[in-house]
């Protein structure tokens, strides 16, 4: 392992320790509440799950949530790309052509690099929408609303 991978392991362990700490108050905190059966209706949660997470029902219900649904799925592929590299920093040799094969690598790949050049189209048209066409649903009299999206899109890619 290189000193970078050790490094990277080191802060990858420190963010784990901290995600348990929040996650146990998170925890703690919800075991305040009356208990209630959530292990009820399972294929209906499944399904919910589906529609609502994983084919964005709600956001794509506009044509506007089309820039969201793209930032979303392209986060997936790009995060598949940052675990990738991490892997291959933490062990070296680590690679999804080693794991599945060069062929779903590339595709893989492949989708990274559309699904990015597709967030970046997206984060254009989001900031055109906001300071140019300037919906009645993006009208906020809050001045700190336009530095916030700006902040939160500029951070995107």
């Amino acid at each position: 392992m290189t000193v970078q991978g050790i490094a990277l392991l080191v802060i990858f362990l420190g963010v784990l320790s901290v995600f348990a700490v929040v996650l146990r108050m998170l925890v703690r905190s919800l075991r305040l509440g009356k208990p209630e059966d959530r292990f009820d209706r399972w294929g209906e949660r499944i399904w919910s799950v589906i529609v609502f997470v994983g084919a964005q029902a709600r956001v794509l219900a506009q044509i506007s949530g089309l820039g969201h649904f793209i930032i979303f799925y392209g986060f997936i592929f790009i995060t598949l790309g940052t675990l990738e590299h991490i892997g291959g920093m933490i062990f070296p040799g680590f690679s999804y052509a080693v794991i599945f094969g060069a062929r779903i690598a590339g595709i893989i790949s492949w989708c990274q690099d559309v699904l990015g050049l597709l967030v970046l189209g997206a984060i254009v048209v989001s900031l055109f929408r906001r300071f140019v066409l300037k919906p009645v649903r993006l009208q906020i009299d809050d001045p700190r609303a336009k530095r916030e999206a700006v902040f939160i899109l500029s951070l995107i890619h």
